[in-house]
């Protein structure tokens, strides 16, 4: 008799996002990294009589035929994690079916249920008397460093010892250097989020999340028990081959795409612009300069549709399940840009809902075009809560009963490829020119027509060339009409830069603006 066990870790986005220095996000991670490092050596242990199955940071798996040497291990497991890491997790066993597919649906279940349900967890002394740690106001303070209190650290003179680990944890650059090893020693760790500021002129910073598509649906498709595999291994090996594959292919596009982006040796002494925080099964998150943040999401879903092809266990699994011809796994991406010392708990709901977003457009397109999806945004001044609120108030309006909208995301990977192209374009037309842009589309229905008109016709020939070329460059999906921009031959006023739907009339060429300012490198750095 066999049985199968499973930990998650509880709250692992909570746990590394709930501190506000880069470098306890850094040390937060690398906890995170070790729960799995911790887990293998166990079970590498002589005697242990436990076998790890399911090799995910975050999400472990593992099997035993001895259910008194599993309790033990699991409950060494849970000591570990939370004496040593500061972290706490949810268990569950179940005995193995003949059948592992139904053992793991079933475990899964279960897990969701505890962690929606919990009864128990590891308890901390709580008194009206404790001082509180100034990181965490929820955990008891057992440090306090007097120095602290006269210079900039003064946040972190009384500490609990939770939040000391993640900011001493001694390992935590080499979570960087584990990206960056292949490049020259003369880039800067950062520690701090101010290093991966690109210009004086602002202090934004791009948070990215992404995940794989059609991994659920693969894998509520997949059956690890079908003869059809042909491959005499027993169901068990075939998960923890795949996953080791998935976790593969998603850290080997991350260095491809670092390295294809970073110059191996930097121009200037500089900090280092892009730092993976989570990178476990099809889940990644990253924070980065956000210059570059675009143009790395691309490289990323390129070198993942690459590598993925090249695993043949997903490939296998493709087939088993009956999905070779009806889905394709890619990545898509949310990338929230917001300033320096903006919530990051806000952030992470926000970026949530980018990434939604794209995954619902991705599941509009048709197989043949099927590929990953981002969706972005610039955070500005508002007051709503979703990005959703905010692109109807801030991006579109009602004119003669006809909605217009300043915004055309999300995208398709290759729509942002070609949409960057295109908005590379306006940097050769004066930014005196480019800000009116924004004030003719919001004068509704005639006037923005009778506006831009005027505009174009001011504009000297060598500038309308360039508009014509960002036409060219933009998806068809995005295109307008270059005929729309002058008058027909019985004198009608033009359509200008919209595009008309059904009940709507929209243009691509505020987001067009904004990917100019976001990637457009500023003649002074910060972070050098």
């Amino acid at each position: 008799m066999s049985f199968i066990a499973a930990i998650d870790i509880d709250q692992v986005q909570r746990f590394i996002f709930k501190a506000d220095k880069l470098k306890e996000m850094l040390g937060a991670s690398e906890l995170i990294k070790k729960s799995l490092e911790i887990t293998q050596s166990e079970c590498d242990k002589p005697g242990s009589g436990v076998e790890l199955i399911w090799p995910v940071s975050g999400t472990l798996k593992l099997r035993s035929d001895d259910l008194h040497k599993l309790a033990k291990f699991l409950w060494t497991i849970r000591e570990n994690l939370f004496s040593q890491l500061g972290l706490t997790a949810t268990f569950a066993i179940l005995e193995e079916d003949n059948n592992l597919t139904l053992t793991y649906r079933k475990i899964t279940a279960r897990m969701r249920k505890l962690k929606d349900n919990k009864s128990g967890e590891d308890c901390l002394p709580t008194s009206p008397y404790f001082a509180q740690c100034l990181i965490q106001p929820n955990l008891p303070a057992n440090h306090w460093f007097p120095a602290f209190w006269e210079d900039d650290r003064q946040r972190r003179s009384l500490i609990s010892w939770i939040s000391k680990i993640r900011e001493t944890e001694k390992d935590y650059v080499s979570l960087i250097e584990e990206w960056s090893r292949f490049q020259s020693k003369g880039y800067k760790k950062p520690s701090e989020f101010k290093h991966l500021i690109a210009s004086e002129s602002d202090s934004y910073i791009a948070l990215i999340k992404g995940d794989g598509d059609g991994m659920g649906k693969l894998l509520a498709s997949l059956n690890w028990d079908d003869p059809s595999w042909n491959d005499e291994k027993p169901p068990y090996r075939r998960a923890y081959e795949y996953a080791m594959s998935i976790d593969r292919c998603i850290k080997e596009s991350l260095k491809n795409a670092i390295k294809i982006l970073v110059p191996e040796v930097p121009e200037e002494s500089e900090f280092f612009p892009i730092i993976p925080l989570l990178a476990g099964g099809e889940d990644l998150w990253v924070i980065s300069r956000r210059d570059i943040a675009l143009k790395f999401v691309i490289l990323l879903a390129q070198e993942y549709s690459k590598n993925i092809e090249k695993e043949p266990v997903i490939t296998k699994a493709f087939e088993v399940a009956g999905l070779k011809s009806k889905e394709k796994l890619t990545i898509s991406f949310g990338v929230l840009f917001a300033k320096q010392g903006y919530p990051f708990d806000a952030q992470i709901d926000l970026v949530d809902e980018l990434l939604h977003s794209a995954k619902q457009y991705r599941r509009e397109l048709p197989l043949s075009d099927l590929e990953g999806c981002v969706d972005f945004h610039w955070l500005g001044s508002t007051g709503r809560e979703t990005v959703a609120d905010c692109r109807m108030e801030s991006y579109g309006y009602n004119d003669k009963k006809m909605i217009f909208k300043l915004f055309t995301r999300p995208w398709s990977i290759t729509e942002l490829e070609r949409a960057q192209k295109a908005a590379a374009e306006l940097e050769f037309i004066s930014r005196r020119k480019l800000k009116q842009i924004e004030t003719i589309l919001r004068m509704g229905d005639v006037l923005s027509q009778l506006a831009f008109y005027k505009w174009w016709a001011n504009l000297i020939q060598d500038e309308r060339n360039h508009i014509l070329k960002v036409l060219e460059c933009l998806p068809l999906r995005l295109r307008i009409d270059a005929a729309g921009f002058v008058p027909d031959t019985a004198g009608s006023l033009p359509l200008g830069p919209w595009k008309t739907g059904q009940n709507d009339m929209w243009s691509p060429l505020i987001d067009l603006l904004e990917l100019l300012e976001i990637f457009r490198l500023p003649k002074q750095k910060r972070n050098v």
